[in-house]
């Protein structure tokens, strides 16, 4: 029972939190509307008994590409970013986003209470969970592609950092071949000089 109502709950708000997306003109509301999106899949994967595609949709998304649009609008400056013209938006998701993880710890604490008298039973019958499931396969049997592809991605990221990488003639830039191979002349210079005398540069 509890199960269709938290059902019905993310889904109404995945939907509704959608429209937004695109009925809102200004771009943070729609960001934050895209928030609300990520987190109610989040729970509908959770209830899916798919705890790491929810962490994984929070983490990634949410905790990553979401915050990089926002810097990116905050970086660009637009005339048209009206930030004051939100409203109680923030307020509104923040309410519902709060109203969604309580009633969710409410239904699993009652489920967790109703199963703590089949402790011997549930010991007996130990399964992990898919997040252990798949760590164990990750880094067990696929240990070695795992790391094949982090290096990919290093690569990736280095090769891209390289192609975008674009020197400037009036920049003031550290030169590490030049730094290594200096000499003691090319940066010191003796110079005797008389008592009483200064010193001519």
């Amino acid at each position: 029972m509890y199960l269709d109502i938290l059902f019905y709950l993310f889904a109404s708000i995945l939907v509704l939190s959608s429209v937004g997306v695109i009925a809102f003109k200004s771009p943070m509301n729609n960001l934050l509307c895209l928030i609300m999106c990520f987190l109610n899949a989040a729970g509908l994967f959770i209830l899916l008994g798919a705890e790491f595609l929810a962490f994984l949709l929070i983490m990634v998304y949410v905790g990553a590409v979401v915050v990089m649009f926002i810097f990116v609008l905050m970086t660009l400056n637009l005339e048209n970013l009206e930030y004051k013209s939100m409203g109680k938006l923030p307020v509104f998701a923040t309410a519902i986003i709060l109203s969604e993880i309580i009633t969710l710890l409410i239904f699993k604490g009652d489920q967790s209470i109703a199963q703590a008298s089949k402790l011997t039973e549930i010991a007996s019958n130990y399964t992990p969970n898919n997040t252990q499931q798949i760590g164990d396969v990750m880094f067990s049997m696929y240990a070695y592609p795992f790391l094949l592809i982090s290096f990919i991605l290093l690569v990736a990221m280095i090769g891209s950092i390289i192609l975008t990488f674009t020197k400037q003639k009036n920049r003031k830039q550290q030169d590490i071949h030049k730094q290594i191979h200096r000499k003691r002349e090319d940066s010191v210079e003796l110079k005797k000089v008389k008592s009483g005398t200064g010193v001519n540069f």
